[in-house]
């Protein structure tokens, strides 16, 4: 309240005093008797407001001392006065929001009786003045205090307990956290590839008490309380104003966070199907939650199994620079089965098998050549580029990517492969392309590898097998994380890598 609206409340006291005869109450419950804070004033006849003295007493007479924060505020004349004044502000700022609360001194603000030798000046109005400004009145809500210590106040327990579900749907679906909830396992097909929750945990335990805020420290609603839990107190917002074609999917990608949390955090974007208006600014700012979920998950995929590198074998009947494929090269596959921790939405790194199965033995290719030199042409056949793949963003997952984004799920900093065998064309550096490979497979495909962590391990001309280390992923140049930014040309044309990739 500025300081026009406090005189302005200072004005109508006498208006509507005889309507608080309760008031007194609101004062003495947050009132103390204190002869040992005596001392403070007496010693050292200083307060926040400058006060001055009128006359010793012969003897100490009682008088009270308005003390915030630990600190002297004043001696108050008329305490009726002071009482007014918060009755007139609980009708005017607060009777509408919070209706049956009552209005009192804040948390750290008390009036204490004290013995003391001196008669002073009256000040009522600075004092009130003070209080009004330094927001130093409160009402009683509801307290909510977190185990790391911090402390939210809400207007309704309800709507925290809602919110915190809300909330945690950015982690885990509806229906799959009310079977946690009932200590029931997530039912799940035991022979699809899939993922399925096994835990939800939030590390940081709540108590629910009664406390006193001031209105402008109370959450009034679930969407307030969302905030909180997706920022604390107070986070730098990232904003990205939308552009022609761009999706929710895409924007979330680029922003490094997920579709989810983007709807979670414009509640104007309802789904991720909605289309975007061009001009529009949304929120893309990260999580800073002072709150740690963690959900534990049973994910069953199919992987591809390699062969060993390809067996070249002598034969001293073919001259030197000829070759033939003895054994076709074929990929195997298997079935595994991870338990994968999340932490705020976040894949840790690492993770702990609980099953793995063989489901077809991989072959390896056997060449017959008249030399030891590794041949440069490709055979026309591409594995991915990194071990474990997880597509981040695939072909055309925004305007003019024409490429697969690869991370490694449990190795952000993993080795990058050799798609297939070929001679390395170009191992340079870009600014927005950080570290780049291109092989040229003498076939006419090209693959492209992009964003490593430094130099490559391989230099122009150089001959590379299928599957041998070129470099690290990383994240050097223009990126958002640590991927291999993934392209394949066939005669100079882009194609998508997801038709070729894996076999």
């Amino acid at each position: 309240m500025n300081k026009n609206k406090t005189i302005l409340v200072l004005s109508i006291i006498t208006l509507v005093s005889a309507m608080f005869s309760f008031v007194p109450e609101i004062i003495n419950a947050k009132s103390e008797v204190s002869l040992l804070n005596s001392n403070l004033l007496q010693a050292t006849n200083q307060s926040k407001i400058e006060q001055k003295i009128l006359n010793e007493t012969k003897l100490p007479v009682s008088q009270r001392v308005l003390y915030a924060n630990n600190e002297v505020i004043g001696v108050v004349s008329d305490l009726s006065r002071i009482e007014e004044v918060i009755a007139t502000i609980g009708i005017e700022e607060y009777s509408q929001d919070f209706p049956d609360s009552q209005l009192v001194l804040g948390d750290d603000v008390f009036i204490a009786e004290e013995m003391l030798n001196f008669q002073y000046e009256n000040i009522d109005d600075q004092i009130i003045e003070y209080i009004v400004d330094n927001d130093l009145l409160a009402i009683e809500t509801n307290k909510v205090t977190f185990s790391n210590g911090a402390v939210i106040y809400v207007k309704n327990a309800v709507d925290f307990d809602e919110a915190k579900d809300e909330y945690l749907l950015n982690f885990i679906a509806e229906d799959d956290m009310k079977y946690i909830k009932n200590n029931e396992a997530v039912p799940y097909d035991p022979n699809a590839y899939s993922t399925t929750p096994l835990s939800l945990e939030i590390v940081e335990k709540t108590n629910l008490t009664k406390g006193y805020a001031s209105k402008e420290n109370i959450l009034k609603d679930k969407r307030e309380i969302i905030e909180f839990l997706s920022y604390g107190y107070s986070t730098d917002k990232q904003f990205y104003t939308i552009e022609a074609f761009d999706t929710v999917d895409g924007i979330a990608y680029q922003a490094g966070i997920s579709p989810q949390q983007l709807l979670t955090i414009n509640p104007n974007i309802k789904s991720r199907e909605q289309l975007l208006k061009e001009g529009d600014e949304i929120n893309v700012t990260f999580f800073d939650s002072p709150i740690n979920v963690i959900v534990k998950k049973r994910a069953v995929k199919q992987e591809v199994v390699y062969p060993a590198s390809t067996l070249y074998v002598n034969d001293p009947t073919l001259r030197e620079g000829s070759t033939y494929i003895k054994t076709q090269e074929e990929t195997g596959s298997k079935r595994v089965v991870y338990e994968e921790t999340y932490v705020n939405g976040a894949l840790k790194d690492g993770s702990t098998i609980l099953d793995s199965e063989i489901l077809k033995e991989p072959v390896r290719e056997v060449i017959y050549k008249g030399t030891m030199i590794v041949p440069s042409i490709g055979s026309g056949r591409f594995r991915y580029p990194v071990d474990n793949p997880s597509l981040t963003c695939g072909w055309y997952c925004y305007a003019g990517h024409t490429a697969n984004d690869y991370q490694n799920r449990y190795n952000r900093y993993g080795s990058v492969r050799a798609s297939d065998r070929g001679t390395v064309q170009v191992a340079s550096y870009h600014s927005i392309n950080g570290y780049y490979v291109w092989i040229n497979h003498n076939n006419g495909y090209r693959t492209y590898y992009g964003h490593f962590n430094g130099p490559a391990y391989v230099r122009p001309g150089q001959v590379v097998e299928r599957g041998e280390v070129i470099g690290q992923i990383g994240m050097t140049g223009v990126a958002t994380g640590p991927h291999v930014h993934f392209m394949i040309q066939y005669n100079g044309q882009y194609i998508n890598p997801s038709v070729l990739v894996g076999y």
